[in-house]
């Protein structure tokens, strides 16, 4: 068996690897970047007051955007479901796979991304039902 033949059934875990780093490294640059605006924005006012008016017009509110709240477990549901799908998928292809190796492979990638899908959708759960319990569902967002 060649070398090259063992990466076919790790193949779709590296590149789903180097999709999420260069998606995240993309999400950094543009944070720095809207960090250096800002804080090149902040350095031309002269008081806070004017700091003040200005982040209540228009433009102010779309350079100075309010911090967003953390992800809510609708959000996190919906990312288990949808690992969860792909995860069903590799099992489903590794049912007819051209090669047997691949297959376990498959079944065993199959098998963690589907558990990883169903740990991120009882993450949800628990987590809207402590948030419900504590009361932490009736704080209104700052």
């Amino acid at each position: 068996m060649d070398w090259t033949e063992s990466l076919i059934p790790i193949s779709p875990f590296i590149m789903i690897i180097f999709v999420v780093w260069f998606a995240s490294m993309i999400k950094r640059t543009h944070a720095r970047n809207r960090l250096e605006m800002q804080k090149e924005l902040l350095a031309k006012f002269s008081s806070a007051q004017e700091l003040t008016e200005f982040l209540k017009t228009d433009g102010g509110k779309l350079l100075m955007p309010e911090p967003t709240s953390p992800r809510t477990p609708a959000a996190r549901a919906g990312v288990g479901v949808l690992v969860l799908i792909i995860g069903i998928g590799l099992l489903l292809v590794s049912l007819r796979p051209p090669d047997p190796d691949a297959a376990r492979g498959l079944q065993t990638g199959g098998l963690i991304v589907a558990s990883a899908g169903v740990g991120l959708i009882a993450s949800a759960f628990v987590t809207k039902r402590l948030s419900d319990k504590w009361g932490a569902a009736d704080i209104p967002p700052k």
